[in-house]
């Protein structure tokens, strides 16, 4: 597909709220604003962000469809060796049997989304081209009956088969939004409608989100078993999830302008969400030696730091050995061709 500057833009506005999101996730105590900025940003920056990876991915050519799916499989690979082993090795800590099942099982961390990735995008492939194409309503009705009750069956983070259930929703809308000028519709709700409501949502959480609740939508653990909550209310919560995140979805896209410069560091989504968490990891053992203040705003710069460092690194030519390994055997491969 052509590039269009708005997604560009947009999913740079959603790697630096993942970045933000996962900065703050350690040091949100109970009725701090990080607390609430922390649910707040949960609730719909995924499934947004899953939403614009089911808008590109559409199956034209089948085989550059599978291609595409070999590569994000290779990524996901290279990372899981990396987290599963490697990192173990650099903290001097043990590598078990547990380590082995981990790779095998369970995504590392933010690797769970290209795991889930894989998995939508071999539905999309499997489903016969009749129905896919000629009854999205139908689909999507399917879609989100299994994403309500997929968290009935008591499977937890194994190969992301939780969060891949969870999200379906969000990326076959996401794939049949090229069939409409999603641009259109939104672009018709005031802008300053838009900015008050994320303002209202907000401070709605800021100022009455008092306890812990279960994420039974983003948690790795999103299924509704071994929750301190009757299944059926975990159910009902996720509906509401499901809405918000729309809701919210919406509004910021309303909000998010097309800006060329948003747009061109937009392109680096990748390579910020791969590296972004081993900076972080990093981060938070420079503060547990007291380092680094780890107050709000100290958070909020770091991950601005973070986000445009990465995004920098990943277009300056000298460091493109880091943009290599997401894809090392595809790149090798592409190079002897070129030889």
């Amino acid at each position: 597909m052509k590039r269009d500057i708005y997604w560009d833009s947009l999913k740079f506005v959603l790697i630096f709220l993942v970045v933000y999101g996962h900065a703050i996730e350690k040091y949100d105590p109970v009725g701090s604003f990080n607390h609430a900025m922390h649910y707040f940003i949960f609730i719909f920056h995924m499934p947004l962000f899953i939403f614009v990876s089911g808008r590109f991915s559409q199956l034209k050519d089948k085989r550059r469809y599978l291609m595409g799916m070999v590569r994000v499989l290779e990524t996901y690979l290279v990372f899981q060796i990396v987290k599963t082993f490697i990192r173990p090795i650099i903290f001097h800590e043990d590598i078990g049997c547990s380590s082995i099942y981990a790779f095998f099982m369970g995504p590392g961390w933010t690797l769970w989304y290209l795991l889930s990735l894989l998995w939508w995008r071999l539905i999309v492939f499997i489903i016969p081209s009749k129905v896919l194409d000629q009854h999205p309503c139908y689909v999507l009705l399917v879609c989100f009956i299994v994403s309500v009750c997929g968290g009935f069956i008591p499977v937890d983070g194994q190969l992301s088969f939780q969060r891949t259930l969870a999200f379906l929703p969000f990326f076959f809308m996401g794939y049949y939004s090229v069939k409409i000028d999603v641009r259109q519709w939104i672009n018709k709700i005031p802008r300053i409608l838009a900015i008050t409501t994320i303002l209202l949502f907000f401070s709605t959480l800021l100022f009455t989100l008092k306890a812990e609740f279960p994420n039974v939508q983003l948690d790795r653990h999103a299924s509704y078993f071994d929750k301190n909550y009757p299944m059926e209310l975990c159910c009902l919560m996720r509906c509401v999830l499901f809405l918000l995140a729309i809701v919210l979805g919406v509004v910021l896209m309303r909000i998010v302008p097309g800006n060329k410069s948003l747009a061109l560091w937009g392109r680096e989504t990748l390579f910020v969400y791969i590296y972004h968490s081993f900076i972080i990891t990093a981060l938070r053992y420079i503060a547990t030696l007291g380092f680094l203040p780890v107050n709000e705003f100290a958070l909020f710069l770091y991950s601005i730091v973070i986000t445009m460092g990465l995004v920098f690194l990943a277009r300056i030519p000298h460091f493109n050995f880091m943009s290599f390994m997401l894809n090392p055997v595809s790149n090798l491969i592409s190079k002897k061709g070129s030889i």
